[in-house]
């Protein structure tokens, strides 16, 4: 009586407990994916790729303004058959009289000089297409490695509900185990048992607790999968909205592979790097023509003030003969072109394999959860026949206890069906390269 008194008591210390703490906050699906993409370094790392794509835009870009230099130049020294006490600067004149002197003279040289590129027969235009589907493939690499985190969490998020589940289910099963222990341990005692039926039920108990502790350490590693795909520290507590069901995605095959050649981001990536390959091409056969460029400077030089002031402006045509060496390039450029765009069918092939093989994945699984509860369903009245004969004494410890373990396994079933088929929708739309539309 004391024995049950304490325990009543410490039941009553532990509510009162239970009430004054914090309940943990609940986690939803949506928000283990936003926390996902703020947090995973995977997203920052392409978030800085495409930011370093979109600088070589901004750089590609920047070869249509002009180049503009100012230089400063002091210098001391001898004028011993010298037309000139400056260094060599482009685009500055030289001046002077030649004589024989060892005495030191100092003098200043600064100016400006402006380059400006007229015509280029499509340099900089190829350059910047070049570049311009560079940041496009960037951008879809971020969108891919956004996808994969999505994918990531929601395999981790349907684990943790799946095993949660399993936990409740195997919880469940032992306290039946318990109670047909009891059953069995009374039945014993007043000599309407055999000892035999108290060993099996005992037996049967200690395998349901064994499967029980089992999915309580599959979960905390499935809490650990989770906070990590989430790119949270792990034991922060957290109760996660259980969305376990079954919903029937809209469409057809023929609908989620016409989806995904239009919104792949991989395959959009792909077509940007074959977008980027064409302007390689372009760039090398620019190659095999002139380009035209517009100089102009101003300068000021002398050794004592006022300084002597000047300008001058130059049309420069730079005509590169170099062929063979521009042929060769060419040919790589279109080679690596080639290369590219086999790449691309190669990709859209993969595609279409990866929708095919989702949406049988979550067919198959589609199929199997009303099977499932079916199962469920035979199994719970396969226990209420056991059950009553075996207290009726028809039945035996056998047929009952094989009752309740196929009841265990018929709802463990039906748990990982409906598991299943919600990662094979969260493939598909991974394959898709979105949610799921008609």
């Amino acid at each position: 009586m004391k024995r049950a008194l304490f325990f009543v008591g410490l039941l009553i210390l532990l509510t009162a407990a239970n009430v004054g703490a914090e309940e943990p906050p609940t986690l939803s699906l949506q928000q283990a994916i936003t926390n996902a993409l703020q947090n995973l370094p995977e997203i920052r790392a392409a978030q800085g790729g495409f930011q370093a794509a979109k600088a070589g835009e901004a750089f590609a870009q920047s070869n249509y303004y002009p180049d503009i230099h100012f230089f400063a130049e002091d210098l001391e020294g001898t004028n011993n058959q010298t037309r000139s006490s400056y260094l060599s600067l482009p685009g500055i004149p030289r001046t002077g009289q030649p004589g024989r002197s060892w005495d030191a003279s100092n003098n200043f040289l600064g100016g400006f000089v402006v380059n400006q590129v007229l015509y280029d027969f499509g340099r900089r235009s190829s350059q910047l297409k070049t570049s311009e589907a560079g940041a496009r493939a960037a951008g879809y690499t971020l969108e891919v490695a956004r996808q994969e985190a999505i994918l990531n969490v929601k395999e981790a998020y349907f684990a943790y509900l799946a095993i949660q589940r399993l936990i409740a289910a195997d919880q469940a099963s032992v306290a039946k185990l318990e109670k047909t222990l009891e059953m069995t341990q009374e039945g014993y005692a007043i000599g309407l048992r055999p000892k035999i039926d108290v060993s099996t039920a005992k037996t049967n108990l200690i395998d349901a607790q064994t499967v029980l502790v089992r999915a309580v350490g599959q979960l905390k590693n499935a809490t650990a999968s989770l906070d990590h795909a989430m790119g949270l520290e792990t034991n922060r507590p957290y109760k996660v909205e259980d969305i376990l069901a079954y919903a029937e995605p809209p469409g057809t095959l023929e609908n989620f592979q016409r989806q995904a050649y239009a919104q792949r981001p991989d395959l959009k990536e792909r077509l940007a790097q074959e977008e980027g390959a064409r302007g390689e091409v372009e760039g090398a056969r620019s190659n095999f023509f002139p380009f035209l460029v517009g100089s102009g400077s101003v300068n000021a030089r002398g050794a004592d003030f006022p300084f002597t002031s000047n300008w001058d402006v130059a049309v420069i045509l730079d005509f590169p003969l170099n062929w063979f060496r521009v042929r060769h390039q060419v040919d790589g450029a279109k080679a690596h072109l080639t290369q590219v765009r086999e790449q691309t069918e190669a990709a859209r092939q993969k595609v279409a394999l990866e929708v095919e093989e989702a949406y049988n994945d979550m067919q198959s699984a589609r199929q199997r959860i009303p099977l499932a509860q079916q199962n469920s369903t035979e199994a719970k009245e396969r226990l209420g026949i056991a059950e009553g004969r075996y207290k009726g004494g028809v039945g035996n410890i056998i047929e009952f206890i094989d009752a309740q373990t196929f009841l265990a396994g018929a709802e463990t079933g039906y748990i990982r069906t409906l598991y299943d088929y919600n990662q094979a929708v969260a493939h598909l739309e991974l394959a898709v390269g979105g949610s799921l539309t008609k």
